[in-house]
């Protein structure tokens, strides 16, 4: 063989080698920093415009809205996907295994935001709640309305000076034999649990909520009324989003 060849091939090896461990480092480098990033996320609840959210429990579970289930699921991080498993039930022993996977293209994540692409058109901004807190000031009441078919009906007002109110109208033994009675609860909040309502009223969806909201039938209906930072809220209806269901069962339980 020529000396020239030998010359020539030599090099020529060493560099491929060379751009070999490059792409292998740029690839390993790339699954790293995604790991890394996730991390950051893990413990958070993160929101988007549309109140979807997604919480990363810790560095194997989420619970999430962007699945049909309402429970926590697996998932993980692999380079720019982030894939969740919802591992499904059949009574068929050939298929009790079976996983349906949620796959999401990220596009850009930090420890306190994350961008991806629901589908192939739509990108989403999710972003840590606590950034997007708003102050109250000047905060005067907040009233809720709650009729339901299946349980007691009940009205509650609560002011800026802790004053709590409730009207709580029930049927006696659930009968529609009996004439609905009422009754009605009066307290004073201390200043923990009105300073815990302000906390809730600061969340910056549980402000922007819909001004009208879908009913189907025999719906839960709880309409609101808040008066604070210069606003008079309003939103009437039965759905609620997860972030906005929160509100309600806070109102609901703080007495």
């Amino acid at each position: 063989m020529p000396f020239g060849t030998l010359r020539i091939a030599k090099p020529l090896c060493v560099i491929m080698k060379t751009l070999t461990y490059i792409i292998a480092s740029l690839i390993s480098a790339q699954i790293t920093f995604g790991q890394q990033e996730s991390d950051g996320l893990i413990g958070r609840l993160l929101v988007n415009a549309d109140f979807e959210f997604i919480e990363l429990i810790n560095d194997s579970l989420v619970y999430s809205s962007l699945t049909s289930s309402n429970d926590t699921l697996e998932y993980e991080i692999l380079e720019n996907e982030f894939i969740i498993k919802d591992r499904l039930y059949y009574p068929s022993a050939s298929e009790k295994n079976r996983t349906k996977e949620y796959k999401y293209l990220i596009n850009n994540q930090t420890d306190s935001s994350l961008n991806i692409l629901l589908d192939y058109y739509n990108e989403s901004d999710f972003y840590d709640i606590r950034s997007l807190s708003k102050n109250i000031f000047d905060f005067q009441y907040i009233e809720l309305e709650y009729l339901t078919s299946w349980d007691n009906d009940r009205f509650i007002r609560i002011d800026n000076l802790g004053n709590y109110y409730e009207k709580i109208t029930f049927s006696p033994l659930k009968s529609r034999l009996f004439k609905r009675k009422s009754k009605t609860i009066k307290k004073r909040l201390s200043n923990k649990e009105l300073q815990s309502l302000m906390l809730k009223l600061s969340d910056f969806y549980a402000i922007h909520i819909p001004h009208k909201r879908v009913c189907a039938i025999d719906g839960e209906l709880s309409n609101f009324v808040i008066k604070t930072n210069g606003q008079l809220i309003e939103s009437k209806g039965c759905d609620l989003s997860w972030i906005h269901s929160k509100l309600l069962e806070y109102l609901l339980t703080i007495k």
